[in-house]
């Protein structure tokens, strides 16, 4: 079954006002090749991280990655059940093509331009269960944070809520976040917007590059 992809559009005012990178910064989640390899929209997430490498580059904006280590939960039981769940329910739809090798590199090569500041680790899906995360984003006076990385209807939407409540403007990257099931990342997404700003890395590509 085909899922429509939400519209956020926004209009080139608002788009203006969001796009404040001064005390900015993006947090990365889950940035490795398991998350990648079970998800879908790989294309779409390494022609995202493009675009974000470039900004970052040209506006010196920092990069935080989060992992994140439920082992050492006190709910590590549960964690583990539904982290089983997950991969049971994307293991028949994540098949590797050969296409598969080039997207991986790609996606390896983005990650690794990304040069983040720190690699913090989170014990619960909040990343703001981290207090070096939060330590850091203070030291920096950040007041929004874009966020990217997997998966949406997880570690994305609990992250882009604990950013709100600490202050902080959370800003999801539409097409920098995925998820295994297309399902659920679009009905994450269309959560995610009655709290969160909603952009497409092209409209950030057009609104700082012209293209």
């Amino acid at each position: 079954m085909e899922y429509e992809s939400v519209n956020y559009e926004i209009d080139q005012e608002k788009l203006s006002e969001l796009l404040v990178m001064e005390h900015s910064a993006f947090i990365v989640l889950n940035g490795d090749e398991d998350h990648f390899s079970r998800t879908f929209g790989k294309l779409e997430i390494n022609n995202s991280l493009k675009v974000i490498n470039r900004l970052r580059a040209a506006r010196r904006i920092p990069a935080i990655a989060v992992n994140f280590n439920y082992s050492n939960s006190p709910d590590s039981e549960a964690y583990d059940g539904l982290s089983g769940k997950r991969k049971s329910r994307t293991g028949r739809t994540s098949s590797i093509s050969g296409q598969y090798s080039d997207l991986r590199r790609d996606f390896l090569n983005n990650m690794s331009s990304l040069s983040p500041l720190m690699t913090v680790t989170s014990r619960n899906e909040n990343a703001f269960n981290s207090v070096e995360l939060s330590a850091t984003l203070e030291s920096l006076h950040i007041d929004r944070v874009f966020i990217t990385g997997f998966d949406t209807d997880a570690e994305v939407i609990v992250t882009a809520s604990g950013t709100l409540s600490r202050g902080i403007m959370p800003v999801v990257v539409s097409d920098g976040v995925s998820s295994p099931s297309e399902r659920l990342h679009f009905s994450a997404l269309e959560i995610l917007s009655n709290f969160s700003e909603i952009v497409d890395s092209r409209e950030m590509s057009i609104f700082f590059f012209g293209e």
